[in-house]
């Protein structure tokens, strides 16, 4: 819970991205919104090996991934 929003994790994505081997991430509580989820979400597929992804409490709903 550090409020990254949508600034921050988009270039903490960046970096997931590129690395390749996380396993889990877990950024609940950080008031991301749709434009940092989607970023999240593009670079976590460079992560093959990723067995679990904790976003809750944040802001994307089901209208946004229309």
């Amino acid at each position: 819970r550090s409020r990254l929003e949508n600034p921050g994790i988009i270039e903490l994505a960046q970096v997931f991205g590129q690395m390749g081997s996380l396993r889990k991430i877990s950024v609940p509580q950080n008031g991301i919104k749709k434009e940092g989820m989607i970023a999240l979400f593009r670079n976590l597929i460079n992560n093959p090996e990723l067995q679990m992804i904790e976003v809750n409490d944040n802001y994307l709903n089901d209208d946004d991934l229309k």
